[in-house]
Order: structure tokens, then sequence, then C-alpha cells
């Protein structure tokens, strides 16, 4: 491999990533999306198995197979964590920084998860310009928030050509039914008055995505994941895509064991290689 750290421009700051890249590259691509799981010092460190669970190594794991990969860091996390933030209640250093980047994006009239598309728009900027990188073969994937943010990335921007999103959402109506609280970036000020995460799925139609839940994930609720697998396989069922748009659900709970993993690699190895 070729293994590097990269910083490149994004809205306001530089993000800084990890780009591998495999000897023997099959000519596709991948954003590699990290979770949260409350992990702010890590970020990006986990999906290139620098440190964290050997089951949050899907970056390296791909890169493995042919794949170049680049892992950025989300804002507020990794080297992106926000210093010296005043504080108070005991909270975390990193649930500081996420709680005022938060904030900040709300007073400038933004989202924090429209700044960690944007950032991510730009990692894929980066494979499209790549050597030996297929523009038409870009992929995305991500577990838990790095699910959510591979959802929000694919549903903007088209060069998406397919994706996986490992328990990372179910629709929002769901979360206030079982009172489950989420990451910041999960929270769009007025968005269910016009629409819920089902109907940000069906903007990624008809390019690939498959949807993978654990049937006792405790913060996704299954009937939240069917509710927006049903809705989006209503539009790809009308662009003649049904084979484009899958849910698969394993017996476990919130996790990216080697199953799940394997099963994603699968779908991204059948529609970019």
């Amino acid at each position: 491999f070729l293994f590097k750290k990269i910083s490149y421009r994004s809205l306001e700051d530089y993000v800084r990533a990890y780009v591998i890249v495999p000897k023997d590259s099959c000519g596709a691509g991948v954003v590699c999306l990290h979770q949260h799981g409350g992990l702010f010092k890590i970020g990006k460190n986990q999906v290139v198995g620098i440190e964290g669970s050997k089951d949050q190594k899907y970056g390296l794991e791909l890169a493995e197979r042919g794949y170049v990969v680049i892992a950025p860091d989300a804002k507020y996390f990794g080297e992106r964590l926000e210093k010296n933030v005043s504080g108070w209640r005991g909270r975390s250093e990193g649930e500081e920084s996420e709680r005022f980047g938060a904030m900040k994006e709300l007073l400038y009239g933004r989202t924090l998860q429209g700044l960690m598309v944007w950032d991510a728009m730009r990692a894929v900027d980066y494979l499209v310009e790549y050597e030996n990188v297929d523009e038409k073969r870009i992929g995305a994937i991500g577990h838990s928030m790095g699910g959510q943010w591979t959802l929000y990335l694919a549903a903007v921007d088209t060069r998406i050509a397919a994706a996986v999103s490992n328990c990372g959402f179910a629709s929002h109506r769901s979360f206030l039914e079982h009172k489950i609280i989420h990451n910041f970036a999960a929270y769009i000020p007025g968005m269910l008055k016009y629409m819920d995460v089902p109907d940000v799925l069906c903007l990624v139609a008809p390019r690939a995505f498959m949807i993978i839940a654990g049937k006792r994930d405790p913060v996704f609720p299954l009937e939240g994941v069917v509710e927006v697998y049903e809705k989006a396989r209503e539009i790809y069922s009308e662009m003649n895509a049904e084979v484009k748009l899958k849910l698969s659900v394993f017996d476990t709970g919130h996790e990216f064991n080697k199953d799940m993993r394997n099963r994603a690699y699968m779908w991204l190895d059948k529609w970019l290689k």
C-alpha cells in the first residue's frame, strides 16, 4: 500500500484525511466515513486500522480488496477537535467540541450535517482527480454516524455510484416514538415539516444503495429502518431499478461485524468493480 495523510480545503478550514492506495488498484475509489460512538479523539483512525475496534477498519479492508480509499475526519473529531471550549456540567472535551460546533452552524444558518456532507464531497473531488481512479466508480460506506453521513452524501452527490450504510439511520419519527437521542448532525431544523429520512434515500435513486441493519439495534429501531426502505423501494421500482436497493437485516445489535462487512463489500464489488 501507499498509506498517506493529506489535508484538503473545505468550507472554513482544512480537512485531515488518510488515503490508502493499493499496489494493484481495481480502478474504483471509496469514501470511508467513521462512526461517532463518543470516540471524538479517534475519528478517521478507526477506519484505517490505526486504533479502535477491529470491526471498524473497513477502510483498510476495502484497500486490501483493491479500492483506493479516503477516510476524512468529521468536523469536531480527530485532528479537527475544537480545543479550549468553555464547558460545564462535566462534559468531555469531545462532547463540548461537538456541541459547540452544532450551535455554531445553527447561528450561521447552516447545519452540522450539511458541513459534514460538504467535507465529504471534497473527498470525492480528491478521488475523481486521482490517477487510475475511474470517476464513474466512486463509492461510500459508513457505520452508525458514518452510515448517516453516507446517506446524505449519496443523496446530494450524484458521483456516488454505490453506497452502504450500516446501522446508520431510521426514520426520525421512529426516534421520537421511541424517545431516542442521536448525534447533533442528525437533526436538521424544520425537517419533519416537509420530509423525513425516507425522502432523503429517495434522492439516491436509481443509484446503488445497501442498508444493513441489526434486528436488535437499540438506537435505530428496525421498524424505522423498514419504513425508510419501503418508501424508497417504491421510487426505485418506478425507475426500474429495484435491484439497486437492498435491505439486509442481521440478528445483531448496533455493530459492524465480519459478516455484515463482507455483505457490504460484496455489494460494492458488484457495482464498482
